[in-house]
């Protein structure tokens, strides 16, 4: 009996001791946050980046490298958060359009969005411009559907989101535009490419440009075939569109990647992407090749690879951005390790160097806003409710 008295007492002892270690870790206040869902729009992940290795530590909002700096813009930004949200410069401020959340049915009750958000000082503090109406099955003829990963861009002064996602069963095919955020028309209700999702889109030489993509049988209630595109589809207006017809060798059918960095010194590049898994092919295909090409599109050259990690993973879902004459690619996934809050950029395609500080927190399908001086970085699936700038440090 004795034996099991001292037993008894030396596992109480213990027992208290984890708890008094974990509460000095963690302060009950931030348990009791942990306890709340990290999706919920008050409720911020408490941990928001894996660590500021490579950084110079300025103050608690600025981190620098020798070359480049990170600048924390907001530090609980009041939209919910969100992954593949559209991320346009217009007007000298961004609009953060749309998006994605399962796991948030207050903010997104069909999964995605259709709100609107404005910036007029780069991220720090935000207006919202168009409430999210896309609450019911009943479909709103004068406006959009919420959708993620879309195509997004600024052409001829105005913005436009070209075509969506599956995950209401359907391929969304539409494109829309707007001049202001909050009163969009809708320009093509089908367009002749076919329906996709995961397509890349950008502006270059006066059109805008639709390219690959692939179909989502998995999400869709009928039957459609499992097919990945690699064409390209151009238009003046957004309206009428014509084909693009390669010659020679280009890229493989792909998409899965967003972003403006697209056009670097009048050329356009292609960095990598993936395949989403599917019913026949059950695996995801992930792309390091880059390619560029220029004019009218129709010849394109491999010039290189984007980065892989130790297994030769690439990155799906990664974002880019067009800053200081380079195009980066900002977060992402790889196959083994997950979400990365990896940060790279070129000035060629073939030649890469990593920002070895990096301040965001490991994300994929990240809202990035090329602005004059710098990068803004919100949302994304790392479920941050901060923003982020990257700008050149002075000297």
């Amino acid at each position: 009996m004795r034996y099991i008295i001292s037993f008894v007492i030396v596992a109480l002892v213990f027992v208290y001791g984890v708890i008094v270690g974990v509460y000095k870790v963690f302060p009950f206040s931030q348990i009791q946050q942990v306890k709340k869902s990290i999706f919920k729009d008050d409720a911020p992940p408490l941990f928001t980046r894996t660590s500021f290795e490579g950084c110079t530590r300025i103050n608690d909002d600025v981190f620098e490298t020798d070359t480049y700096k990170f600048v924390r813009q907001n530090r609980n930004v009041p939209f919910a958060v969100r992954d593949g949200a559209g991320a346009l410069v217009y007007n000298e401020q961004l609009y953060l359009i749309g998006g994605w959340n399962p796991n948030d049915t207050d903010n997104f009750p069909r999964i995605t969005s259709n709100d609107v958000w404005s910036s007029a000082d780069d991220g720090s503090t935000w207006r919202l411009i168009k409430p999210n109406s896309f609450e019911s099955a009943q479909k709103n003829e004068g406006d959009w559907e919420g959708r993620h990963t879309a195509g997004y861009v600024v052409h001829n002064d105005e913005m436009f989101i070209i075509g969506g996602d599956a995950n209401q069963g359907y391929h969304i095919n539409d494109i829309w535009k707007s001049r202001d955020g909050e009163n969009w028309e809708l320009v093509n209700s089908n367009p002749p490419f076919a329906p996709r999702a995961l397509h890349l889109t950008f502006t270059y030489n006066g059109y805008i440009y639709v390219v690959g993509g692939q179909t989502m049988p998995s999400f869709i209630s009928q039957v459609v075939d499992e097919v990945y595109y690699n064409d390209i589809w151009r238009s003046l207006d957004g309206l009428e569109w014509e084909k693009v017809n390669v010659k020679g060798d280009f890229f493989s059918p792909r998409g899965g990647y967003g972003g403006s960095g697209f056009v670097l010194n009048n050329e356009v590049y292609i960095l990598g992407g993936f395949t989403y898994d599917n019913v026949v092919n059950e695996r995801r295909d992930v792309w390091v090749d880059v390619w560029k090409s220029s004019g009218d599109l129709t010849n394109w050259e491999r010039v290189g690879a984007t980065p892989v990690d130790d297994a030769g993973n690439g990155f799906m879902y990664h974002d880019t951005a067009l800053y200081d004459d380079k195009l980066w690619i900002i977060g992402g996934t790889r196959k083994t390790t997950g979400n990365t809050n990896e940060i790279w950029y070129t000035e060629n395609g073939s030649e890469w160097m990593q920002l070895k500080c990096s301040a965001i927190a490991p994300t994929h399908a990240t809202s990035v806003f090329s602005v004059t001086d710098g990068i803004v970085i919100a949302a994304g699936n790392g479920w941050s409710k901060e923003v982020w700038k990257i700008t050149r440090t002075e000297r």
